[in-house]
């Protein structure tokens, strides 16, 4: 699979993820606020190179078992910032969840938005996806401003949040942009 690059004039794209990509994903998950912005246990802190590439691991087997797909954020000219995952799949319901993260120096510049609008429209426009769900920790609220703007709504409250977007809702808010 090749990057994807849905809208040429953004720096943004998403790539498969592969285990070239360890040291940089090393490097930006390090980061106490990425685990405290997580669910428990989803990404350790320190995050050591081990962990990248368990991570990677996990990425590939999903993959192959069609339970999955993980792509690294591109940055045009910079490399590596961040990961986008859809994991949970169920084929039968065409569902699943999605899970991203942004190094910290390159938050708030949008680039997260634009790699979550990228991975709907992966799953959507190419894997036909019926629905996808994120949970998000109730105090981050970059990620739920991101969820929002996207088109997802909260379906439950609580420390963990969880929104949800359904396909004929994302195609109606792609034509609108």
């Amino acid at each position: 699979m090749q990057s994807m690059n849905t809208n040429t004039d953004k720096q943004i794209s998403l790539k498969p993820l592969s285990f070239s990509d360890a040291e940089a994903l090393a490097e930006l998950a390090n980061d106490i606020s990425i685990t405290k912005n997580m669910e428990e246990g989803a990404f350790p802190y320190p995050y050591t190179i081990e962990d990248a590439y368990l991570f990677i691991e996990w990425a590939e087997y999903t993959k192959m078992a069609h339970e999955g797909f993980s792509f690294a954020i591109e940055l045009k000219d910079i490399g590596i910032i961040g990961v986008a995952s859809i994991y949970g799949i169920d084929k039968g319901m065409k569902t699943g969840s999605i899970g991203y993260l942004i190094a910290k120096k390159h938050r708030g510049k949008g680039y997260g938005k634009e790699a979550v609008r990228q991975l709907l429209s992966f799953a959507f426009c190419t894997e036909n996806f019926d629905a996808l769900n994120a949970l998000c920790k109730r105090s981050n609220v970059h990620s739920k401003l991101i969820l929002a703007a996207l088109g997802f709504s909260k379906k439950s409250q609580g420390d963990i949040e969880e929104f949800f977007i359904k396909r004929s809702d994302y195609v109606s808010k792609c034509t609108t942009q």
